[in-house]
């Protein structure tokens, strides 16, 4: 693996993965035939622990929005508990309950069908991108 150590000898850099993610990002679109990778952030309103990243991910890694399509997906409460948790998203019931919430995503059909969905989507850009490079002479 070639790697760049330019980046990693500057001192205000030293844990600074940016540029490398940047580059892997752009190599990633170009095998993908120029087709962004999917990016699920999921919330949950009883999780004090998720956050919306759209803006902060395309500042940090994606500004012109080419190489990621980023989507911040609020999970629908699921029982009872998580109802109420959502009536009291910045209070003490949401932070004595955050556990729940958070481990609630392992059971969410909405979570299960986006990541099914992303699957079939990019199974579908790899075998696009496999016939447009190997393809027989003729």
């Amino acid at each position: 693996m070639d790697v760049d150590t330019s980046e990693q000898n500057r001192p205000d850099a030293t844990h600074d993965i940016t540029p490398q993610l940047q580059r892997f990002l752009r190599n990633l679109a170009q095998v993908r035939q120029g087709s962004p990778l999917p990016w699920y952030n999921f919330a949950h309103p009883g999780d004090a622990l998720a956050y919306p990243l759209i803006p902060q991910l395309y500042d940090m890694v994606d500004r012109e929005r080419r190489f990621l399509s980023i989507q911040d997906i609020i999970i629908a409460p699921i029982g009872l508990s998580d109802r109420i948790i959502s009536l009291f998203r910045r209070g003490m019931v949401a932070l004595i309950d955050f556990r729940t919430a958070h481990l609630s995503y392992f059971q969410s059909q909405q979570v299960a069908a986006a990541i099914a969905q992303a699957i079939a989507e990019s199974a579908h850009v790899s075998v696009a991108a496999d016939t447009i490079t190997h393809k027989s002479p003729q």
